[in-house]
């Protein structure tokens, strides 16, 4: 069983590692920009959400995981780019274009 989890991570189009710490990045960054927002905020129903806690949750202000699920679906994105750019080309010769 270990195996079959190795192949599957081992045919994956993405590097995981860098993926990871771009996808952490971006979420930090973004939070950063979030966090001067106020803490207290309405959904279109008129629920009131209030993010004190959740921000008080995180360590030392970051983001620190990013999810498997996350990582596959980016791995299935890449490759079906890959098949629509080289099935939608006109491919000649002996290099893909």
């Amino acid at each position: 069983m270990n195996q079959s989890v190795n192949q599957s991570v081992n045919q994956s189009l993405i590097n995981r590692t860098r993926i990871k710490r771009e996808c952490l990045r971006v979420a930090n960054e973004a939070h950063e920009q979030h966090n001067d927002t106020v803490s207290v905020t309405r959904d279109v129903d008129g629920k009131q959400w209030n993010w004190t806690r959740a921000r008080a949750a995180r360590t030392r202000g970051k983001y620190t995981r990013v999810s498997d699920e996350l990582l596959d679906e980016l791995d299935a994105q890449v490759r079906e780019l890959v098949r629509a750019r080289v099935r939608d080309k006109t491919q000649s010769g002996s290099v893909v274009r």
